[in-house]
């Protein structure tokens, strides 16, 4: 018999949020409290604030060990690849930034890819996919599948290993479950990688690779997953959505909500 409660209540509940988390949280309201929403001042000035290291948060770090890779994408497009690698791969990892498929880039998490690469010995490939508003869906979702196919085909000669893992926090955390609303209920990502890992980040402290990383990679049994799931309303979406699916503007039902 299917359990027709398979998420305990309690544990999205505001008692259940570890008390450093919670002050984290805290402080991040603070400190985003004062600055302008990106949907004003519009996504391209925003992101150019935010590598400038305006704001509260610094200029990103750049790593001088990641190399580029360009592959075409299914629009003929060119899709750059950004790789940080130890000498001898164990594995790869799929890296699919965050930002509501609007704001990020593949340079901007630099420190946590090398430790990633460092602690667990697999190449991280981070992918340079198209954002909106100037490429709406399904451009961003369609460069990512791109360069999973293209790891697939290609990995062993590239890096040695055809043990492929895929993962990414927020937005960049959807693809690899077919939370995407012209493939509802299937994975975009064919033909499926024999490992395929997603890792979510919805609300974890900045600059740290979660542990479930470490612990595939080393074959670690991994039989406890926590996570803080961030409660937000159907308009706080709204932003993103209109400018990724500018069909949706103006709807009213179900929508995606892969921020």
């Amino acid at each position: 018999m299917t359990h027709t409660r398979p998420f305990d209540p309690i544990l999205f509940g505001e008692a259940a949020i570890d008390a450093g988390t919670a002050e984290l949280n805290a402080q991040m309201i603070e400190l985003l409290a004062d600055q302008p929403d990106w949907w004003i001042i519009g996504a391209s000035a925003f992101r150019a604030t935010r590598r400038r290291g305006e704001g509260p948060f610094p200029a990103p770090v750049m790593s001088n060990r990641a190399r580029a890779l360009t592959i075409t994408g299914k629009d003929g497009n060119e899709i750059p690849l950004r790789v940080i690698a130890p000498a001898q791969p164990r594995g790869i990892y799929l890296h699919l930034h965050g930002g509501g498929w609007v704001l990020g880039g593949a340079d901007m998490q630099d420190p946590m890819l090398e430790r990633i690469a460092d602690n667990t010995g697999q190449a991280v490939v981070g992918v340079e996919y198209r954002l909106a508003p100037e490429h709406p869906y399904p451009a961003g979702p369609d460069d990512c599948e791109a360069a999973a196919a293209w790891l697939v085909q290609n990995g062993k000669k590239e890096f040695g290993t055809d043990a492929l893992t895929i993962g990414g926090e927020s937005a960049g955390g959807a693809p690899d479950r077919g939370d995407d609303p012209a493939h509802a209920g299937s994975s975009r990502l064919h033909p499926v990688p024999r490992r395929q890992h997603r890792v979510w980040r919805l609300r974890s402290r900045h600059d740290t690779e979660p542990a479930s990383i470490r612990q595939h990679a080393a074959g670690a049994p991994n039989d406890r997953h926590a996570a803080i799931l961030q409660r937000v309303s159907a308009d706080d979406h709204r932003p993103a959505r209109a400018r990724y699916l500018p069909a949706l503007r103006r709807s009213e039902g179900p929508v995606p909500g892969s921020l």
